[in-house]
């Protein structure tokens, strides 16, 4: 009888490029998003849901009483892990009225629910989807608007986005904590439960974006990806004679027999 001592090696690691969400060349999942709002020019909107829309208006005044959020949650979580995220970011097609202004991202904490409206009520879903006073099923924010920090979402921002410019435009979200979020979530680390947009500043801008019930391919938000799997740490250890008799590969084995 004789054993050898062997060591486990992968010999090739492939990298993937995958897009997440409903546009052009999706490969993974897909994409629930809607926007919120307190206050539009028509009259008050915060019980209303526009997960049906085909564009939302994300705006800031200093008073806050003009603010809406665009919640975005991707499959994040259909893609097999574990892997390295090398690369990771989050675009959106839009308008911006105004050069300069700033949108910030956060993780949102909570289960909300998307729903299918077109700016009508979100009793009209069932169950009831999100709004301005209520992340679903009738349950309220901590904060209307998913503004409480620590409950509704997550104090820290993962990213900014900034505008070049008023004409239309992809709007991009790209940065460590962004990368480091969606590694997260494929990984089973994070929670995926989607991301809030609002805009920080400047005071009385706003945007509009398309979003996922656009009608035109390749306009429509996505995340794009690019990932590798994690090589298994190497095993060590010895085996009989019997097993390594047409079941271990020669190339798999480093070592000396004994």
């Amino acid at each position: 009888m004789f054993s050898t001592r062997i060591i486990c090696i992968i010999y090739f690691i492939k990298m993937k490029i995958i897009t997440i969400g409903n546009n052009t060349g999706n490969t993974y999942g897909g994409l629930a998003d809607t926007s919120i709002g307190l206050l539009y020019w028509e009259g008050d909107v915060s019980t209303l849901n526009a997960g049906g829309s085909a564009s939302i208006l994300l705006a800031n005044v200093p008073s806050a009483y003009l603010l809406s959020g665009l919640i975005d949650i991707f499959g994040l979580l259909s893609i097999p892990g574990p892997v390295k995220v090398t690369a990771a970011r989050l675009r959106m097609y839009g308008l911006a009225y105004g050069a300069g202004i700033v949108i910030s991202c956060r993780r949102v904490l909570r289960d909300w629910i998307a729903g299918t409206q077109d700016g009508l009520d979100r009793n009209l879903d069932s169950p009831p989807s999100a709004c301005w006073i209520e992340y679903g099923n009738n349950q309220p924010w901590t904060i209307p608007g998913c503004l409480g920090d620590g409950t509704d979402r997550d104090n820290n921002i993962i990213g900014t986005i900034t505008t070049t410019g008023t004409a239309a435009q992809w709007f991009e979200l790209n940065s460590p904590a962004f990368m480091a979020y969606v590694e997260g979530c494929i990984n089973g680390t994070i929670e995926d439960k989607g991301l809030i947009m609002t805009i920080e500043s400047p005071s009385g801008s706003a945007l509009v974006i398309l979003n996922s019930s656009e009608n035109d391919d390749g306009t429509r938000p996505y995340i794009e990806i690019s990932l590798e799997p994690i090589p298994p740490k190497s095993i060590t250890g010895n085996i009989d004679e019997q097993y390594i008799k047409g079941k271990v590969q020669p190339s798999y084995i480093k070592g000396e027999v004994n």
